[in-house]
């Protein structure tokens, strides 16, 4: 994980999976391939599936 400035975070996941954290708690998820990429971790994969 990459915080950048005002409290922004950048997460890689695999692949080409970005999830990014504003500083408002908007998420944004990039390139969503998320549920069968075996590069994400399965936290990820749970925390993203309860959303």
């Amino acid at each position: 994980m990459t915080t950048l400035g005002k409290n922004i975070t950048i997460t890689w996941l695999g692949h080409a999976t970005f999830h990014i954290m504003t500083p408002e708690k908007k998420r944004i998820l990039i390139d969503a391939w998320v549920d069968t990429n075996p590069s994400c971790p399965d936290t990820w994969k749970n925390k993203l599936a309860k959303d």
